[in-house]
């Protein structure tokens, strides 16, 4: 659309047979009992990318794959989101090759570990790497799909910049095609 309505209303002609409840549980908390029996996805934080497209740090505890939750483990580019790894980003985004062995990372911790999939939420992409972030989330949910798996993506809330919504390092477009799930976090 060229212009953007000041309200948009979305409608469902046929409810869901269950909505979807993402419980997100960083590295210091624990999965609560209560929060799992709600639970439809859980993802459970704790791992970061590392220079060479491998990944590190340690789950949330607290899940179980057994459950009647997915559970789909978010890697992020920070610890603390007050501390945002942007290095570690711009050099895999960087390298097509180090980008597909990130790829293949995540999709083989995934495959190997009994998760239903993954969720990405790699902060501050800068509007240089659009395209190879892009790149990265079509390639990982390809692998991801063979492996009858899923892919989830956060991104920030758009600006809207004089009437024109900029998203900025994110193409929506093209990782809502990629992705399951995007996730818009509104207070990026």
């Amino acid at each position: 659309v060229k212009d953007i309505p000041e309200q948009v209303a979305l409608f469902q002609a046929i409810s869901a047979m269950q909505p979807t409840v993402l419980v997100a549980v960083d590295a210091v908390q624990v999965l609560s009992e209560q929060a799992g029996q709600v639970a439809t996805i859980v993802a459970p934080g704790g791992l970061t990318p590392t220079l060479d497209g491998t990944l590190t740090g340690s789950l949330a505890p607290g899940f179980d794959v057994n459950k009647g939750y997915l559970v789909m483990p978010v890697i992020r580019n920070f610890a603390d989101p007050r501390a945002i790894d942007t290095n570690t980003i711009t050099v895999i985004l960087g390298n097509r090759a180090l980008r597909n062995t990130h790829a293949v990372q995540i999709a083989s911790f995934a495959a190997n570990n009994g998760f239903k999939g993954v969720f990405i939420d790699y902060r501050e992409v800068s509007l240089e790497l659009r395209d190879s972030y892009s790149a990265l989330i079509t390639e990982l949910g390809g692998l991801l799909r063979q492996q009858g798996l899923s892919l989830g993506v956060v991104v920030p809330a758009a600006v809207n910049n004089n009437g024109t919504w900029d998203t900025g390092g994110y193409d929506w477009q093209a990782l809502g095609t990629a992705a399951n799930y995007v996730q818009i976090d509104m207070a990026l």
